[in-house]
């Protein structure tokens, strides 16, 4: 499956229905002490972030669809009429592989 970053802030509704709150996420900051929304929305070695689905239509106010030439997630701030592929977000566990030389 693939995964695309997030251009805008989840919002608290997008939070809740991944098991979130913002006191999960609050403290997480790029280096610079500032948000980056363009990497996934981190949280520990897990990030928030955008599937497709199988729906390519015009999307409602506060739908995710993804856009651009690099693929991006972004959430409708109106309804809008071009189309566009429809996405949701999920959270994306990151496996890390150690390798032991013996």
């Amino acid at each position: 499956m693939k995964f695309y970053p997030l251009v805008d802030c989840p919002s608290s509704e997008d939070l809740k229905g991944l098991g979130l709150n913002w006191s999960d996420v609050a403290n997480i900051t790029s280096p610079n002490g500032n948000f980056h929304w363009k990497n996934p929305f981190r949280i520990g070695i897990k990030g928030i972030v955008a599937v497709p689905t199988d729906q390519k239509r015009p999307p409602r106010q506060g739908e995710w669809y993804l856009s651009g030439a690099v693929v991006e997630a972004y959430q409708a701030s109106k309804d809008l009429s071009q189309s566009f592929r429809i996405a949701r977000l999920v959270i994306e566990s990151k496996i890390v592989h150690t390798i032991v030389k013996r």
